[in-house]
């Protein structure tokens, strides 16, 4: 999972975001989790299973430029459309979030990215694994929304069950293990949709 970001004014908590998603998506774990996931809901093609997307998305090469726009009267805190290939558009009305939450948003536009544009064995242009523009009972279940929370989960684990003195930086150490299995004692947070 890779992102461009030079913004003249870049949001540190993006780019702390992306620093912590380089080195998630470097173990084999971070990938396997996503593999490991319940069926995903609002397929408009069945065959894509969590463990057939989490290998589209490892093998996407092709970084994700992550832009900034503003736009007051909306809702969404970022997209991906067709009319730009490999970009993600974050909405700055909402720049005072969290480091988790940019990592629940930017795994989660990552996946429309691959879904739109990389999807090897896909049909590139379309979206077969997104979900619906409303609000409804399956949206949460969708691909983008649970490898977003998984995504936030992995940071969660970074952050609050490794020494202190160690934080994010678990992923500079080159044995580090992955932190599939480990027990938060809650299911992924909700925070950052």
């Amino acid at each position: 999972m890779e992102f461009i970001y030079n913004e003249t004014k870049p949001v540190q908590e993006i780019v702390d975001a992306i620093a912590f998603l380089h080195g998630a998506s470097a173990m084999d774990g971070f990938w396997d989790g996503i593999a490991q996931l319940p069926t995903f809901t609002q397929l408009t093609d069945p065959t894509c299973t969590p463990a057939v997307i989490s290998r589209r998305m490892r093998a996407c090469t092709t970084p994700a430029r992550v832009v900034h726009y503003t736009d007051e009267a909306s809702t969404a805190t970022a997209y991906v459309t067709t009319g730009d290939r490999f970009v993600l558009h974050m909405n700055m009305k909402y720049r005072r979030r969290s480091e988790a939450s940019f990592v629940n948003t930017l795994a989660h536009e990552f996946v429309h990215v691959v879904d739109c544009f990389a999807d090897v064995g896909g049909r590139n242009g379309s979206f077969e694994y997104g979900h619906s523009r409303r609000h409804n009972s399956e949206r949460p279940d969708s691909a983008p929304y649970s490898i977003g929370r998984f995504a936030q989960h992995w940071w969660t684990l970074a952050n609050q069950h490794v020494p202190e003195q160690l934080g994010v930086k678990i992923f500079a150490e080159p044995l580090a293990e992955d932190f599939l299995g480990c027990d938060t004692g809650s299911e992924y947070p909700e925070e950052g949709f």
